[in-house]
């Protein structure tokens, strides 16, 4: 498959980006197959997680937007 999926909101395009990303992905999804998926990928992540790492803690959420936190803290705090 190869194909990495990435938005950013743009406030200048308005929700109307937000659904056509949304499509875009879905769209993904669906040619997904199961030879796509890395069976080993999650063991992978696992052991290059550091301390910190939201998948080691938890998976904790921004107590201000209700969002779960990356490696570098909020997404829309640190915007």
């Amino acid at each position: 498959m190869g194909n990495i999926f990435c938005f950013r909101y743009d406030p200048e395009h308005g929700p109307e980006s937000v659904k056509d990303a949304l499509n875009v992905f879905e769209k993904l999804v669906q040619r997904m197959e199961k030879s796509d998926i890395r069976e080993e990928a999650l063991a992978e992540r696992l052991r290059g997680a550091e301390e910190n790492d939201p998948v080691r803690c938890g998976f904790p959420k921004c107590e201000v937007h209700d969002i779960y936190l990356s490696v570098f803290g909020c997404q829309v705090c640190t915007d």
